[in-house]
Protein backbone atom coordinates (compact mmCIF):
# COMPACT_ATOMS: atom_id res chain seq x y z
CA UNK A 1 0.00 0.00 0.00
CA UNK A 2 1.11 3.55 -0.94
CA UNK A 3 1.85 6.50 1.63
CA UNK A 4 -1.66 8.17 1.22
CA UNK A 5 -3.56 5.30 0.45
CA UNK A 6 -2.33 4.08 3.96
CA UNK A 7 -2.71 7.61 5.67
CA UNK A 8 -6.75 7.76 4.15
CA UNK A 9 -7.05 4.47 6.02
CA UNK A 10 -5.48 5.82 9.14
CA UNK A 11 -8.00 8.13 9.79
CA UNK A 12 -10.93 5.46 9.72
CA UNK A 13 -9.04 3.30 11.57
CA UNK A 14 -8.12 6.14 14.13
CA UNK A 15 -12.21 6.62 14.85
CA UNK A 16 -11.85 2.93 17.34
CA UNK A 17 -8.37 1.10 19.10
CA UNK A 18 -5.79 0.04 17.28
CA UNK A 19 -3.99 -3.61 17.82
CA UNK A 20 -1.14 -4.89 16.54
CA UNK A 21 -1.48 -8.33 16.07
CA UNK A 22 2.34 -9.90 16.20
CA UNK A 23 5.03 -9.07 18.87
CA UNK A 24 8.38 -10.28 16.94
CA UNK A 25 10.45 -8.28 14.81
CA UNK A 26 7.24 -7.03 12.02
CA UNK A 27 5.21 -6.11 15.11
CA UNK A 28 7.64 -4.26 17.58
CA UNK A 29 9.78 -3.06 14.77
CA UNK A 30 8.48 -1.71 11.22
CA UNK A 31 4.83 -1.53 11.62
CA UNK A 32 4.70 -0.07 15.19
CA UNK A 33 7.60 2.34 14.03
CA UNK A 34 5.37 3.09 10.61
CA UNK A 35 1.94 3.55 12.74
CA UNK A 36 3.83 6.34 15.57
CA UNK A 37 5.75 8.24 12.53
CA UNK A 38 1.93 8.40 11.15
CA UNK A 39 0.74 9.60 14.44
CA UNK A 40 -1.68 6.93 14.92
CA UNK A 41 -1.97 5.71 18.71
CA UNK A 42 -1.00 1.97 19.16
CA UNK A 43 -3.49 0.69 22.47
CA UNK A 44 -1.96 -2.40 22.49
CA UNK A 45 -0.58 -5.73 21.20
CA UNK A 46 -2.01 -9.02 21.01
CA UNK A 47 -0.51 -12.57 20.16
CA UNK A 48 -0.77 -15.70 20.40
CA UNK A 49 2.31 -16.65 22.22
CA UNK A 50 1.92 -14.08 24.67
CA UNK A 51 0.60 -13.30 28.34
CA UNK A 52 -1.57 -10.48 28.35
CA UNK A 53 -0.34 -7.97 29.99
CA UNK A 54 3.22 -7.98 28.97
CA UNK A 55 4.55 -4.83 27.68
CA UNK A 56 6.03 -4.93 24.51
CA UNK A 57 6.76 -0.99 23.06
CA UNK A 58 7.19 2.40 25.01
CA UNK A 59 4.23 1.04 27.61
CA UNK A 60 1.84 -0.49 25.25
CA UNK A 61 1.08 -3.89 26.56
CA UNK A 62 -0.64 -6.97 25.35
CA UNK A 63 -4.02 -7.91 25.42
CA UNK A 64 -5.76 -11.74 25.22
CA UNK A 65 -7.34 -12.75 22.08
CA UNK A 66 -10.87 -13.16 23.48
CA UNK A 67 -10.57 -9.26 25.11
CA UNK A 68 -10.03 -8.12 21.45
CA UNK A 69 -12.44 -10.10 19.95
CA UNK A 70 -14.82 -8.53 22.29
CA UNK A 71 -14.49 -4.98 20.64
CA UNK A 72 -15.94 -6.28 17.30
CA UNK A 73 -15.92 -3.18 14.78
CA UNK A 74 -14.30 -0.77 17.20
CA UNK A 75 -10.88 -1.72 17.04
CA UNK A 76 -8.66 -1.88 13.61
CA UNK A 77 -5.91 -5.10 13.88
CA UNK A 78 -2.51 -4.61 11.98
CA UNK A 79 -1.99 -7.86 11.20
CA UNK A 80 2.28 -8.39 11.80
CA UNK A 81 2.57 -11.79 11.20
CA UNK A 82 5.25 -13.62 8.43
CA UNK A 83 3.20 -14.70 5.30
CA UNK A 84 3.49 -18.40 6.96
CA UNK A 85 0.77 -17.72 9.64
CA UNK A 86 -1.31 -15.10 7.89
CA UNK A 87 -3.92 -17.66 6.57
CA UNK A 88 -4.66 -18.68 10.13
CA UNK A 89 -4.58 -15.33 11.60
CA UNK A 90 -6.79 -14.00 8.89
CA UNK A 91 -9.45 -16.83 9.85
CA UNK A 92 -8.77 -16.61 13.35
CA UNK A 93 -9.83 -12.70 13.33
CA UNK A 94 -12.62 -13.45 11.00
CA UNK A 95 -14.29 -16.31 12.95
CA UNK A 96 -14.37 -13.76 16.04
CA UNK A 97 -15.83 -11.22 14.57
CA UNK A 98 -12.76 -8.93 14.32
CA UNK A 99 -13.71 -6.99 10.39
CA UNK A 100 -11.77 -4.32 10.20
CA UNK A 101 -7.66 -5.44 9.56
CA UNK A 102 -4.75 -4.96 7.68
CA UNK A 103 -1.94 -7.29 7.13
CA UNK A 104 1.26 -5.48 7.08
CA UNK A 105 3.86 -8.13 5.56
CA UNK A 106 7.07 -7.66 3.57
CA UNK A 107 4.77 -7.17 0.54
CA UNK A 108 2.89 -3.83 2.22
CA UNK A 109 6.55 -2.85 3.76
CA UNK A 110 8.27 -3.26 -0.06
CA UNK A 111 5.01 -0.72 -2.17
CA UNK A 112 5.05 1.74 1.15
CA UNK A 113 8.87 1.71 1.13
CA UNK A 114 9.34 2.36 -2.66
CA UNK A 115 6.71 5.05 -2.81
CA UNK A 116 8.41 6.97 -0.14
CA UNK A 117 11.28 7.26 -1.92
CA UNK A 118 9.76 7.36 -4.96
CA UNK A 119 8.35 10.51 -3.50
CA UNK A 120 12.34 12.11 -2.32
CA UNK A 121 10.32 13.83 -0.27
CA UNK A 122 12.63 15.35 2.72
CA UNK A 123 9.94 15.48 5.28
CA UNK A 124 8.84 11.96 4.59
CA UNK A 125 12.24 10.95 4.18
CA UNK A 126 13.81 12.38 7.55
CA UNK A 127 9.94 10.74 9.20
CA UNK A 128 10.63 7.12 7.76
CA UNK A 129 14.57 7.01 7.77
CA UNK A 130 14.08 4.05 10.54
CA UNK A 131 12.88 1.75 7.41
CA UNK A 132 14.07 3.27 4.48
CA UNK A 133 17.56 4.38 5.14
CA UNK A 134 19.50 0.80 4.96
CA UNK A 135 22.17 1.36 8.16
CA UNK A 136 19.05 2.51 10.62
CA UNK A 137 17.20 -0.73 9.26
CA UNK A 138 19.85 -3.28 9.92
CA UNK A 139 21.04 -1.73 12.94
CA UNK A 140 17.17 -2.21 14.17
CA UNK A 141 17.10 -5.44 13.22
CA UNK A 142 20.24 -6.40 14.34
CA UNK A 143 19.16 -5.04 17.91
CA UNK A 144 16.52 -7.39 17.98
CA UNK A 145 18.08 -10.23 16.85
CA UNK A 146 21.21 -9.79 18.84
CA UNK A 147 20.66 -7.68 21.91
CA UNK A 148 22.46 -4.98 21.11
CA UNK A 149 23.30 -2.54 18.86
CA UNK A 150 26.14 -3.14 16.09
CA UNK A 151 29.70 -1.02 15.91
CA UNK A 152 29.37 -0.13 12.37
CA UNK A 153 32.07 2.29 12.32
CA UNK A 154 34.76 -0.22 13.84
CA UNK A 155 32.95 -3.14 13.84
CA UNK A 156 34.83 -6.54 15.47
CA UNK A 157 32.17 -9.58 15.37
CA UNK A 158 31.66 -11.69 12.25
CA UNK A 159 28.12 -10.50 12.37
CA UNK A 160 28.74 -6.96 12.79
CA UNK A 161 31.31 -7.41 9.67
CA UNK A 162 28.27 -9.15 7.69
CA UNK A 163 26.14 -5.43 8.15
CA UNK A 164 29.25 -3.66 7.12
CA UNK A 165 29.57 -5.58 3.68
CA UNK A 166 25.78 -5.30 2.85
CA UNK A 167 26.46 -1.83 3.21
CA UNK A 168 29.88 -0.99 1.35
CA UNK A 169 30.81 -4.09 -1.01
CA UNK A 170 28.70 -3.54 -4.26
CA UNK A 171 30.58 -5.98 -6.43
CA UNK A 172 28.45 -6.45 -10.05
CA UNK A 173 29.71 -9.89 -9.90
CA UNK A 174 27.85 -10.66 -6.81
CA UNK A 175 24.83 -10.25 -8.53
CA UNK A 176 25.19 -13.16 -10.88
CA UNK A 177 26.47 -15.53 -8.48
CA UNK A 178 23.31 -15.08 -6.14
CA UNK A 179 21.13 -15.26 -9.33
CA UNK A 180 19.97 -18.92 -9.03
CA UNK A 181 19.37 -19.20 -12.74
CA UNK A 182 22.28 -16.96 -13.89
CA UNK A 183 24.65 -18.24 -11.37
CA UNK A 184 24.85 -21.94 -13.52
CA UNK A 185 26.56 -19.94 -16.33
CA UNK A 186 28.88 -18.52 -13.69
CA UNK A 187 29.90 -22.00 -12.46
CA UNK A 188 29.99 -23.42 -15.81
CA UNK A 189 32.73 -20.31 -17.02
CA UNK A 190 34.84 -20.63 -13.56
CA UNK A 191 35.08 -24.38 -12.84
CA UNK A 192 32.75 -26.49 -14.94
CA UNK A 193 29.54 -27.32 -15.62
CA UNK A 194 29.72 -31.21 -13.99
CA UNK A 195 29.20 -29.16 -11.27
CA UNK A 196 25.53 -27.37 -12.12
CA UNK A 197 22.75 -28.80 -10.27
CA UNK A 198 20.82 -29.84 -14.17
CA UNK A 199 17.55 -27.26 -14.96
CA UNK A 200 14.60 -28.51 -16.24
CA UNK A 201 12.97 -25.38 -16.88
CA UNK A 202 12.96 -20.91 -16.55
CA UNK A 203 9.48 -19.68 -16.15
CA UNK A 204 8.08 -16.11 -16.49
CA UNK A 205 5.37 -17.05 -14.25
CA UNK A 206 4.03 -19.71 -12.68
CA UNK A 207 1.33 -20.63 -15.09
CA UNK A 208 4.28 -21.13 -17.42
CA UNK A 209 5.02 -24.60 -15.31
CA UNK A 210 3.95 -27.89 -17.54
CA UNK A 211 4.26 -29.94 -14.86
CA UNK A 212 3.25 -32.71 -17.33
CA UNK A 213 6.60 -32.29 -18.97
CA UNK A 214 8.18 -32.68 -14.95
CA UNK A 215 9.51 -35.66 -13.47
CA UNK A 216 8.19 -37.38 -10.56
CA UNK A 217 10.51 -35.50 -8.25
CA UNK A 218 11.61 -32.10 -8.99
CA UNK A 219 12.46 -29.05 -6.97
CA UNK A 220 10.85 -25.12 -7.96
CA UNK A 221 12.53 -22.18 -6.46
CA UNK A 222 12.59 -18.29 -7.08
CA UNK A 223 15.73 -17.01 -8.59
CA UNK A 224 15.45 -13.81 -7.49
CA UNK A 225 15.54 -14.81 -3.45
CA UNK A 226 16.29 -17.31 -0.72
CA UNK A 227 13.87 -19.59 0.99
CA UNK A 228 11.29 -19.97 -1.66
CA UNK A 229 12.19 -23.76 -2.58
CA UNK A 230 9.47 -26.21 -3.10
CA UNK A 231 10.57 -29.96 -2.95
CA UNK A 232 8.02 -32.55 -5.10
CA UNK A 233 9.24 -35.99 -3.78
CA UNK A 234 5.96 -37.36 -5.44
CA UNK A 235 4.24 -35.20 -8.26
CA UNK A 236 1.03 -37.73 -7.27
CA UNK A 237 0.36 -36.17 -4.56
CA UNK A 238 2.14 -32.70 -4.75
CA UNK A 239 -0.21 -29.67 -4.05
CA UNK A 240 0.26 -27.46 -6.63
CA UNK A 241 -2.31 -24.80 -5.60
CA UNK A 242 0.10 -24.77 -2.43
CA UNK A 243 3.20 -24.23 -4.23
CA UNK A 244 1.29 -21.26 -6.65
CA UNK A 245 0.84 -19.51 -3.67
CA UNK A 246 3.91 -19.07 -2.04
CA UNK A 247 5.79 -18.62 -5.49
CA UNK A 248 3.49 -16.00 -6.70
CA UNK A 249 4.14 -14.19 -3.91
CA UNK A 250 7.76 -14.40 -3.88
CA UNK A 251 7.73 -13.31 -7.58
CA UNK A 252 5.93 -10.22 -6.55
CA UNK A 253 8.54 -9.28 -3.77
CA UNK A 254 12.25 -7.56 -4.07
CA UNK A 255 14.23 -9.78 -1.45
CA UNK A 256 16.61 -6.86 -0.98
CA UNK A 257 14.69 -5.10 1.28
CA UNK A 258 14.21 -8.43 4.16
CA UNK A 259 18.13 -7.90 4.97
CA UNK A 260 19.13 -4.88 2.81
CA UNK A 261 21.92 -7.41 0.96
CA UNK A 262 22.31 -5.53 -2.32
CA UNK A 263 22.74 -8.40 -4.46
CA UNK A 264 19.47 -9.04 -4.72
CA UNK A 265 17.99 -5.62 -5.63
CA UNK A 266 18.10 -5.87 -9.37
CA UNK A 267 17.71 -9.45 -9.77
CA UNK A 268 15.11 -10.84 -12.34
CA UNK A 269 12.31 -12.69 -10.56
CA UNK A 270 11.74 -15.94 -12.20
CA UNK A 271 11.06 -19.52 -11.06
CA UNK A 272 13.51 -22.46 -11.85
CA UNK A 273 12.80 -26.28 -12.15
CA UNK A 274 15.67 -28.27 -11.25
CA UNK A 275 16.45 -31.96 -10.85
CA UNK A 276 15.44 -33.44 -7.36
CA UNK A 277 18.77 -34.64 -5.29
CA UNK A 278 19.34 -37.43 -3.09
CA UNK A 279 21.68 -40.21 -1.94
CA UNK A 280 20.56 -43.22 -2.73
CA UNK A 281 22.40 -44.92 0.28
CA UNK A 282 20.51 -43.31 2.79
CA UNK A 283 17.60 -40.78 1.09
CA UNK A 284 19.87 -37.55 2.43
CA UNK A 285 20.65 -34.18 1.23
CA UNK A 286 23.54 -32.72 3.32
CA UNK A 287 24.82 -29.14 3.13
CA UNK A 288 28.49 -29.27 2.60
CA UNK A 289 28.92 -25.11 3.58
CA UNK A 290 32.50 -24.20 3.56
CA UNK A 291 33.38 -20.37 5.14
CA UNK A 292 35.38 -18.80 2.99
CA UNK A 293 37.97 -15.33 4.01
CA UNK A 294 39.63 -13.87 1.22
CA UNK A 295 39.95 -17.31 -0.52
CA UNK A 296 40.51 -19.38 2.13
CA UNK A 297 38.17 -22.01 3.59
CA UNK A 298 38.45 -21.75 7.08
CA UNK A 299 35.11 -23.60 8.53
CA UNK A 300 33.08 -26.45 6.93
CA UNK A 301 29.60 -26.53 8.08
CA UNK A 302 27.42 -29.62 7.74
CA UNK A 303 23.45 -29.55 7.32
CA UNK A 304 21.71 -32.80 8.51
CA UNK A 305 17.88 -33.79 8.46
CA UNK A 306 16.84 -31.21 5.87
CA UNK A 307 15.22 -34.09 4.40
CA UNK A 308 12.85 -35.01 6.76
CA UNK A 309 9.93 -33.49 7.74
CA UNK A 310 9.82 -35.17 11.35
CA UNK A 311 13.29 -34.72 11.92
CA UNK A 312 15.10 -31.24 13.12
CA UNK A 313 17.61 -29.67 10.95
CA UNK A 314 21.10 -29.98 13.11
CA UNK A 315 24.29 -28.42 12.07
CA UNK A 316 28.31 -29.30 12.63
CA UNK A 317 31.13 -26.81 11.81
CA UNK A 318 34.72 -27.99 11.85
CA UNK A 319 38.03 -26.27 11.23
CA UNK A 320 40.68 -26.54 8.65
CA UNK A 321 41.88 -29.99 10.48
CA UNK A 322 38.62 -31.59 10.35
CA UNK A 323 37.97 -31.07 14.15
CA UNK A 324 34.78 -30.59 15.47
CA UNK A 325 34.16 -27.08 17.18
CA UNK A 326 32.20 -26.06 19.72
CA UNK A 327 29.86 -23.47 17.59
CA UNK A 328 26.38 -22.94 16.79
CA UNK A 329 24.50 -20.61 14.54
CA UNK A 330 21.07 -21.39 15.12
CA UNK A 331 20.70 -24.73 15.20
CA UNK A 332 21.53 -27.91 17.74
CA UNK A 333 23.99 -29.98 17.01
CA UNK A 334 24.07 -33.27 16.01
CA UNK A 335 23.83 -36.44 18.54
CA UNK A 336 26.39 -38.05 15.99
CA UNK A 337 28.74 -36.63 14.16
CA UNK A 338 28.21 -36.13 9.95
CA UNK A 339 29.87 -38.27 7.84
CA UNK A 340 32.76 -36.03 6.09
CA UNK A 341 32.39 -35.76 2.25
CA UNK A 342 34.48 -37.91 0.28
CA UNK A 343 35.39 -35.37 -2.44
CA UNK A 344 36.25 -32.79 1.10
CA UNK A 345 39.76 -31.87 -0.78
CA UNK A 346 37.79 -30.98 -4.20
CA UNK A 347 35.19 -28.83 -2.54
CA UNK A 348 37.86 -27.39 -0.26
CA UNK A 349 40.06 -26.53 -3.29
CA UNK A 350 36.89 -25.46 -5.79
CA UNK A 351 35.45 -23.11 -2.76
CA UNK A 352 38.85 -21.66 -1.92
CA UNK A 353 39.28 -21.25 -6.03
CA UNK A 354 36.09 -19.23 -6.37
CA UNK A 355 36.11 -17.18 -3.58
CA UNK A 356 39.70 -15.61 -4.12
CA UNK A 357 39.77 -11.90 -3.71
CA UNK A 358 35.95 -11.66 -1.84
CA UNK A 359 36.33 -10.50 1.89
CA UNK A 360 34.04 -13.36 3.12
CA UNK A 361 31.65 -16.11 1.11
CA UNK A 362 29.69 -19.34 2.08
CA UNK A 363 30.22 -21.87 -0.52
CA UNK A 364 27.94 -24.31 -0.56
CA UNK A 365 28.08 -27.93 -2.44
CA UNK A 366 26.18 -31.09 -2.20
CA UNK A 367 27.72 -34.63 -2.63
CA UNK A 368 25.09 -37.28 -4.34
CA UNK A 369 26.19 -40.71 -5.18
CA UNK A 370 29.40 -39.59 -5.64
CA UNK A 371 28.85 -36.59 -7.65
CA UNK A 372 29.61 -32.94 -6.23
CA UNK A 373 27.01 -30.39 -6.73
CA UNK A 374 28.01 -26.95 -5.90
CA UNK A 375 24.65 -25.10 -4.23
CA UNK A 376 24.92 -21.46 -3.87
CA UNK A 377 27.02 -18.79 -2.93
CA UNK A 378 26.06 -16.95 0.28
CA UNK A 379 27.67 -13.77 1.09
CA UNK A 380 25.68 -12.84 4.07
CA UNK A 381 25.51 -16.08 6.49
CA UNK A 382 22.08 -15.94 7.61
CA UNK A 383 21.72 -12.48 6.98
CA UNK A 384 24.31 -11.77 9.90
CA UNK A 385 21.29 -11.91 12.27
CA UNK A 386 21.91 -15.21 13.77
CA UNK A 387 24.25 -15.36 17.22
CA UNK A 388 27.40 -17.22 16.46
CA UNK A 389 27.73 -19.23 20.26
CA UNK A 390 29.62 -19.16 22.10
CA UNK A 391 30.23 -15.16 21.60
CA UNK A 392 33.87 -15.65 21.40
CA UNK A 393 33.06 -18.01 17.96
CA UNK A 394 31.67 -14.34 16.93
CA UNK A 395 34.84 -12.80 17.51
CA UNK A 396 37.41 -15.40 16.53
CA UNK A 397 35.30 -15.65 12.50
CA UNK A 398 35.24 -11.73 12.76
CA UNK A 399 38.71 -11.63 13.07
CA UNK A 400 39.08 -13.37 9.80
CA UNK A 401 37.52 -10.53 7.40
CA UNK A 402 39.90 -7.62 6.86
CA UNK A 403 37.60 -4.53 6.37
CA UNK A 404 38.79 -1.04 4.05
CA UNK A 405 37.37 0.63 7.19
CA UNK A 406 38.29 4.01 5.07
CA UNK A 407 35.60 2.90 2.52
Amino acid sequence: MKYREFEDYLDVAEKGKICIFGAGLYGTTWVYGILRAMEAQVDFYCDNKKQPGVEIKEGVKTISPQELYSLHDNVTVFVAVSYRYQDSIREQLKENGIVKFMEMDQIFLQEFMEDIIEKNDPQLNEKFKFIINDEDYLSTEFEYHMGYRPNLENPRTFNEKIQWLKLHVRNPEYVRMADKYEVKKYITEKIGEKYVIPTLGLYETFDEIDFEKLPRQFVLKCTHDSGSTVVCRDKNSFDIEKARTLLERNLKYNYYWAGREWQYKDIKPRIIAEQYLEDTQDRELRDYKFFCFHGIAKVLLIAQGRMSSDREVTTDFFNERLEHMEMRSGHKNGLVLPHMPEHYLEMKETAEKLSLGIPHVRVDFYEVNGQVYLGEFTFHHQGGMVPLEPYERDIELGNWIHLDLEH
